[in-house]
């Protein structure tokens, strides 16, 4: 990847990161008007813990984490976003 690519690509995961952040909040706003409220959330080693409140009852849920990140990698498929592990070692002796 040349320096400029990389600029750009750097600026591009900062805005990302700010998009979402705000989706982010879109999502606390939208289980607010759900009358659902997180309790606790507890990522362990092998999986996600949440207490939450829905309806006045209190409920938990476990969430696995390599079943999230393979969602997160579904998304993630054909992002350009997505360093490879390759690199260009020309690029890396002259730098």
């Amino acid at each position: 990847m040349r320096p400029l690519a990389e600029i750009r690509r750097h600026i591009l995961l900062q805005r990302l990161y700010e998009r979402i952040k705000q989706v982010g909040k879109s999502s606390a706003r939208h289980l607010q008007a759900n009358d659902i409220q997180l309790l606790h959330v507890e990522t362990r080693q092998f999986d996600v813990l949440v207490e939450y409140k829905y309806r006045g009852l209190i409920y938990e849920a476990m969430y696995t984490i390599p079943m999230l990140d393979a969602e997160i990698e579904g998304w993630l498929a054909d992002s350009p976003f997505v360093m490879k592990q390759e690199t260009n070692p020309s690029y890396d002796r002259q730098n």
